[in-house]
């Protein structure tokens, strides 16, 4: 992996990735993704960046620094700030290709105003590069579908040279809804980074950290928590479980108010406890070690485009149960999992306990992950970098 120095002459073209922290685990993919296909992307990093698995071509430049959960506001507030000026030095002496892959640098912040800077951001990163590409992971922020903010993201939409969206149906809503040419939509599959296993050891030692016993089936939701993920609906669905199941939420929840729903649906539990809670930021050793030692993965969302956390599955050869929601179903009905009614918590728990979590299933899962790696998902926007990446 190469390091670019502040004082380095780069030779143009280039190609600047700039993720604003999002998913990680993503960020990694979808560069070593370009660099398996001959490209050389410099990767805007994080401490938090997983950089160890990063391919040797990928050019990391440092910007963001620290991420620490527990750094006091005004620091945070203060290093977005010098990000973003070292941010927009970088553009305007290199004039890349930037492909904004994930959110951006305001949308942690809450308010009108934060979103008022999303149009600002998008259109200071065009002005100052050779090409600006957005990837939308969701057409609208969740749980925020108003008409004020349709109608920002309408304006925000029409920024950037291309939209790159995940699946055909987020394309359609695109076009239907926020009137986007289609010949400005790149339609890429997400995608996972390598097919991932783990030691018997390791996976035992973390059940029963968990308290499942190896005869009962571990089911694993996880990921920042939110109420249109559904865990409520999840737990109202453990009630119908017998005690051979046991289900897990990892994951924090800053809505204090659904917080506090979610607890007193836990206490409320009656019997033996079925559904247990980390309420805590979680690193990517910990995901994997939850992936690899859960037997079946769960999706109970109210609305959602498409899901990373489902390819996170993939990734470790576990099966899925969801709601019929987004583009779930194009993927589920491949082989890898159940869907079911939206809401319907006793079909969800129905399907929890007929899916088939063998040995057998699993590795039927890995091989259907097989087309989903990113060196392979990456191949329809190459076009999009082709024509700048000619010297």
């Amino acid at each position: 992996m190469t390091t670019l120095p502040t004082t380095a002459r780069v030779t143009y073209p280039m190609i600047a990735l700039v993720s604003n922290g999002f998913q990680s685990d993503y960020e990694a993919g979808f560069t070593n993704g370009l660099a398996a296909n001959g490209l050389t992307p410099v990767l805007v990093s994080s401490d938090r960046t997983l950089v160890e698995r990063l391919l040797p071509s990928v050019v990391v430049l440092n910007l963001r620094g620290s991420q620490e959960e527990n750094r006091p506001a005004w620091q945070k507030a203060g290093q977005i700030v010098f990000y973003l000026l070292r941010l927009a030095f970088f553009l305007a002496r290199h004039r890349p290709i930037t492909h904004l892959t994930g959110m951006f640098a305001f949308s942690r912040l809450k308010g009108r105003r934060s979103e008022a800077m999303w149009a600002f951001e998008c259109h200071a990163w065009k002005l100052l590069s050779r090409r600006l590409l957005l990837t939308v992971h969701n057409v609208l922020p969740h749980g925020r579908d108003t008409p004020e903010l349709r109608q920002r993201m309408r304006e925000i939409y029409k920024i950037p040279d291309r939209l790159v969206v995940h699946t055909d149906r987020m394309k359609q809503r695109l076009i239907d809804e926020f009137d986007v040419e289609p010949t400005r939509i790149a339609v890429m599959q997400h995608g996972i980074d390598c097919i991932a296993s783990a030691p018997q050891e390791r996976i035992a030692t973390t059940r029963t950290a968990l308290g499942a016993s190896p005869s009962q089936k571990l089911v694993l939701c996880f990921g920042i928590v939110q109420r249109y993920k559904g865990v409520d609906m999840l737990i109202d669905a453990a009630s119908h479980l017998g005690a051979d199941t046991r289900i897990h939420v990892a994951g924090r929840c800053s809505d204090t108010a659904y917080q506090t729903e979610l607890e007193a649906m836990l206490n409320a539990q009656t019997g033996e406890v079925r559904v247990t809670w980390d309420n805590q930021w979680l690193s990517e050793v910990r995901v994997d070690e939850l992936l690899a030692a859960a037997d079946l993965l769960v999706l109970p969302y109210r609305h959602i485009d498409q899901s990373g956390v489902l390819f996170a599955a993939m990734r470790h050869g576990l099966p899925v149960v969801a709601f019929d929601v987004g583009s779930l179903r194009q993927y589920l009905d491949g082989g890898m999992g159940i869907v079911v009614e939206q809401g319907n918590t006793v079909a969800f728990a129905e399907a929890v306990q007929r899916i088939d979590c063998s040995v057998a299933a699993r590795s039927k899962v890995r091989e259907y992950a097989q087309q989903f790696l990113w060196s392979a998902t990456v191949i329809p926007i190459l076009n999009e970098y082709q024509g700048e990446l000619i010297c």
